[in-house]
């Protein structure tokens, strides 16, 4: 799979912030002078590292330029420092990653017509062959989920284009690379089958709502069919562990602020993953192996965690097996969510965190909550 398009599917990482500085974008963060204090400390200029990845990642999706500037001002500051032991191995890593983020920047840049373009000028060269598959799988799997006709249009072009090719090709090692692109499970079937798992969506747009199953409640009284009749109601399946869940945070709290009471109802549908909250770091952890987390001891990290990002609205929380309601509304990624109107009906299902999923869900919400 592209690296492009498996983001995409596993769903755009980059919301855009909307957060004030006082509520937090993620875990706690170190600073540059701490890991300038700490030059053995991998864990310290980890925290340094992921602070300011989250950042860049955010404010890709809305001011490219701007976060490339943040790219540099990181590249420049891991250059400047001066590391040992396991933080230096680290350093090396984050390097890898700065490279990788230029790579997909310089991807965002470019045009799928100028990709397609620059291939058939050099249907043998090996990193044009590279850009345009990270490129359809980007576009493609973009739309897969939310507008699967349009998707299935790109992704028709894409094998007409790569027919050309082919046939254009000289070279052994772009035939196996093309080989590779439509094999069973190259990126051509996961485009389909992404393609494939949107209009399973759609159709499940206009159907009832299936019932509220909860083990447990969170952040919140207990809530029960009864209670959503009438009302706007959105499904938040995410993890505590999932990064493009956390992304859409500020979205969650604008919405809830909103639209609370207008109407709206706001649950997050999340299981019991045996995490704890380490008091230490200020942050959830996972249990070690040898640890038994209770569900009370779980419920309470959770009431630390929604207080720690500060969400107002309630989570209802299942065991892990207990894929009742994930498996009526076809969740296979997160974070997925669902819209209901007020007449109990399925309006809306968006997978991912992304700029366009946002506008989509919050240009509904204002429409239903007039």
């Amino acid at each position: 799979m592209s690296r492009l398009f498996a983001l995409a599917l596993a769903v755009a990482w980059t919301a855009p912030a909307i957060a004030s500085d006082t509520i937090p974008l993620g875990p706690p963060v170190a600073t540059l002078k701490q890991v300038q204090q700490h030059p053995s400390d991998e864990k310290v200029f980890g925290k340094f590292l992921r602070g300011k990845i989250r950042e860049i990642g955010r404010l890709s999706d809305e001011n490219l330029d701007a976060a490339e500037q943040k790219l540099n001002e990181l590249s420049a500051a891991i250059d400047m420092v001066e590391l040992a032991d396991k933080a230096k191995d680290a350093q090396e890593k984050a390097r890898l990653t700065i490279r990788l983020y230029r790579d997909d920047f310089q991807l965002q840049r470019l045009t799928l017509a100028d990709a397609e373009k620059a291939l058939l000028e050099a249907p043998d060269d090996a990193a044009a062959f590279r850009r345009w598959s990270n490129k359809v799988g980007g576009e493609v799997g973009g739309t897969a989920y939310s507008r699967p006709d349009e998707a299935e249009n790109r992704f028709a072009a894409a094998k007409a284009f790569i027919a050309k090719v082919r046939e254009a090709a000289k070279e052994q090692a772009t035939k196996k690379n093309i080989e590779e692109l439509t094999a069973e499970d190259g990126l051509f079937s996961q485009l389909k089958s992404a393609i494939d798992k949107g209009r399973e969506y759609s159709a499940l747009v206009g159907k009832d709502a299936a019932p509220l199953v909860a083990k447990a409640w969170v952040n919140g009284t207990p809530l029960t069919d009864a209670d959503l009749k009438g009302k706007v109601v959105l499904l938040d399946f995410w993890a505590i562990w999932c990064g493009p869940c956390i992304n859409t945070f500020p979205h969650l709290r604008e919405w809830n602020a909103k639209y609370a009471d207008k109407g709206l109802v706001m649950i997050g549908m999340t299981s019991f993953y045996e995490y704890k909250w380490d008091d230490a770091e200020g942050y959830c952890a996972r249990a070690a192996k040898d640890e038994e987390i209770t569900p009370e001891q779980e419920l309470s990290m959770l009431e630390k965690f929604a207080n720690y990002y500060q969400l107002k609205h309630r989570f209802a929380v299942n065991e892990r097996d207990n894929r009742e309601l994930a498996e009526y509304y076809g969740v296979s990624g997160i974070p997925h969510v669902v819209v209901i109107d007020r007449q109990g009906k399925v309006r809306m299902i968006r997978v991912g965190s992304g700029k366009q999923n946002a506008e989509d869900i919050g240009n509904l919400l204002a429409e239903l909550l007039k």
